[in-house]
């Protein structure tokens, strides 16, 4: 499965993503999210949240495209998946240890289990959301991560 940006109703490869646009994705974003999921639903169901709040939204669809190198200075984000087809949320959290990333994670899940919430969060996730989730309440989480990376910045 290859990496997508995603736009209303298609997908371009990851290699067409930052064609060099001085420091801007293709899309003109500054920033993008990077989803983590095998679910192409989920991605679509995302998006919107993320471009309304100045994100470009690009599809991994495995713990294995995370870590060969999605990472760029431009990932400001990552929303990933609770079960992915190679591994998990705690995988996506070791990839970005391991590359010193410090991007603000947002695991979802379609099970509701208090349990991987809590080790979600002690792992080093931002947030964890219910998929499916209100859009709402995505961009509530997106708010706050824009104003904290403003006030480190």
């Amino acid at each position: 499965m290859s990496s997508h940006i995603l736009s209303p109703g298609c997908g371009t490869p990851m290699e067409r993503l930052w064609p060099g646009r001085g420091g801007r994705t293709a899309g003109g974003y500054e920033k993008s999210a990077l989803i983590l999921t095998a679910d192409e639903q989920a991605c679509e169901n995302l998006a919107p949240a993320l471009t309304e709040c100045g994100f470009e939204p690009v599809r991994l669809g495995s713990v294995g495209e995370l870590r060969m190198g999605a990472l760029d200075g431009r990932a400001a984000l990552l929303l990933c998946e609770q079960f992915l087809p190679d591994g998990d949320f705690r995988d996506a959290l070791r990839v970005l240890t391991v590359a010193a990333k410090k991007i603000p994670v947002i695991v979802f899940s379609r099970i509701a289990d208090w349990d991987s919430y809590l080790q979600a969060m002690r792992l080093g996730a931002y947030d964890c959301l219910r998929y499916p989730f209100r859009c709402g309440e995505l961009q509530r989480i997106l708010r706050q991560i824009i104003r904290a990376q403003h006030t480190n910045a």
